[in-house]
């Protein structure tokens, strides 16, 4: 994970911390994790308004995963894609909990 980032840097003799590196990567990694169990735990009980909480999950999410994916300095990119990517894997199984949650609203209720 340094290693990508480090090289980045090391063409333009510049030193990196690795500190900040994984600072970053590990804020990103809690704070989707922090969203998505808030999500699953109340995603639970089936309101209008947990429709609107799992979208602000996966913008969290994508926003997230953009600015790995897109960081830039000197021309290059600061993080390697495959950060990105694993930060937007989470959006993936949000879109379907997402349509599952949403077909679970609009489904008539059994009675039982």
């Amino acid at each position: 994970m340094f290693s990508y980032t480090a090289n980045v840097y090391a063409s333009h003799q510049v030193s990196v911390n690795p500190g900040l590196v994984y600072a970053i990567i590990y804020t990103v990694a809690i704070t989707l994790a922090v969203v998505w169990f808030l999500t699953a735990v109340l995603v639970r009980s089936p309101r209008p308004w947990t429709s609107v909480l799992i979208g602000f999950a996966l913008a969290v999410t994508g926003v997230l995963g953009d600015l790995l994916l897109t960081s830039a300095e000197y021309g290059e990119r600061v993080f390697s894609p495959a950060w990105g990517v694993l930060a937007l894997l989470p959006a993936v199984f949000g879109a379907i909990a997402l349509v599952v949650h949403l077909r679970r609203l609009r489904s008539p209720k059994k009675s039982r």
